[in-house]
């Protein structure tokens, strides 16, 4: 029925339950576009909440009433709910059980909304598409925008390392989110431009990916370049176009012996490393906390008794300290392994574990296509990508919202191009 009545002896416009839902939801696409492409910035929080809150709760609300679905049944949905669901379980054994409550909620159960938005959404090969450009954009457009503050703006030397030192002013990022950035955009980029058909596409994803790969390795970020390597590797070995990967892999070599990253790869600095330290004193906490954890909040880690555990590291250990006052101060312990241990116990680990394992089992299915014509391409790069983050994620901290969006919205990709292998069309 007409929503609407004429007046004055006008006809009137007349939009139906179902035109109206449609609207709704293109603004929900609109909204969560809009909160993807927005999530590397700093200092955008608010317009950023605002995104996510409209399009979620007009999602709800679509959901609510049967208008359009949210809630997707796969083997990766399933592995993400059981973490949860642990998580929860694990939160009244906390050592910050306030932290914990709102972690659960703004480090998980948000990012899993958006995941559920996204793979409702996006769930056309032209919308994936869209969705991996926008992210792509997104990236490169963050990172030509750090690079002038950070190093034009704030007059930094192109010889230190990028988004480290005193001045930072409103740059307000920390290297490993500028490092993880690039090289998602890295991917992203060596994706489109390993999919483009003609040469002239491939102008705009070349300048980005020469743009963030600069980005990563002005960050100097050891981790970073090995995940990257990672990710090129693999990529070079699952598809069809090896020689090209070949001399990018050659690249990257020469990157690392001809810019003082090198001089970071060497066995003095590997030594010194704090992260030894640091995974001595947290494999401690494990020790302690070996079945639940020491609670899902990130800030559990700043509630520990670091002097305490710090006495029960064996000499060799301590050699690796730093600082004046010689003490150990734990914000994150750099590697994803040890902290979902220390947060969620060993048997939050064998299900986190096993969200790893649900990604890669449906992105190795795409490398043979059924119902979908791209789906190789997609497994190449979800299986390679999760690969690289992961392998970043073993030295640098993850666990973060901007990250944890990349993350998420990998997630989000590598799903909707499973559904249409497996479906050919979504519902």
């Amino acid at each position: 029925m007409c929503g609407s009545q004429p007046r004055n002896g006008e006809p009137g416009k007349c939009v139906s339950r179902e035109g109206m839902a449609v609207r709704l939801d293109s603004l929900v696409v609109l909204f969560v576009s809009i909160y993807l492409f927005l999530n590397p910035f700093p200092h955008v929080t608010a317009i950023k909440q605002v995104a996510f809150h409209v399009s979620a709760v007009i999602a709800l609300g679509l959901w609510a009433f049967k208008k359009q679905p949210l809630f997707v049944d796969t083997p990766l949905v399933r592995a993400l709910l059981l973490f949860l669901a642990w998580a929860v379980i694990t939160a009244p054994f906390a050592i910050d059980r306030g932290n914990t409550a709102h972690d659960i909620y703004a480090h998980f159960i948000r990012f899993v909304l958006v995941y559920m938005i996204v793979v409702t959404r996006f769930n056309t090969p032209r919308r994936l598409e869209f969705l991996a450009r926008l992210l792509l954009f997104s990236c490169f457009a963050f990172i030509c925008w750090a690079i002038y503050y950070y190093y034009f703006h704030l007059g930094h030397n192109f010889t230190e390392r990028f988004a480290t030192g005193l001045r930072l002013g409103a740059f307000g990022t920390a290297i490993h989110v500028v490092g993880i950035t690039a090289m998602f955009g890295t991917m992203l980029a060596t994706l489109e431009i390993a999919g483009a058909k003609r040469a002239s596409g491939r102008v705009f994803f070349l300048i980005a990916f020469a743009v963030c790969l600069a980005a990563v390795f002005l960050t100097q970020s050891r981790g970073i370049i090995v995940a990257l390597f990672v990710f090129i590797a693999g990529f070079m070995a699952l598809c069809r176009r090896r020689s090209a990967m070949a001399g990018v892999l050659v690249l990257l070599v020469l990157l690392v012996v001809l810019t003082p990253v090198r001089h970071r790869l060497s066995a003095k600095h590997l030594i010194k490393n704090v992260r030894f330290r640091i995974y001595a004193t947290m494999a401690e906490v494990i020790k302690d906390y070996p079945l639940t954890g020491i609670g899902y909040g990130m800030e559990s880690y700043r509630k520990l008794d670091t002097d305490a555990y710090d006495r029960k590291i064996t000499d060799e250990s301590k050699k690796y300290r730093v600082g004046p006052d010689k003490r150990l101060f734990i914000a994150d312990p750099h590697n994803w392994v040890i902290g979902v241990t220390a947060r969620t116990g060993f048997v939050g680990l064998a299900l986190y574990l096993s969200i790893v394992f649900s990604f890669f089992k449906m992105g190795f299915s795409l490398l043979n296509p059924d119902r979908f014509s791209d789906a190789r391409k997609w497994g190449v790069f979800a299986v390679t990508s999760f690969a690289g983050l992961l392998a970043a994620g073993l030295f640098e901290p993850t666990f973060t919202s901007r990250i944890e969006v990349l993350y998420y919205s990998l997630f989000s990709m590598m799903t909707i191009a499973w559904r249409l292998n497996t479906k050919g069309f979504t519902v």
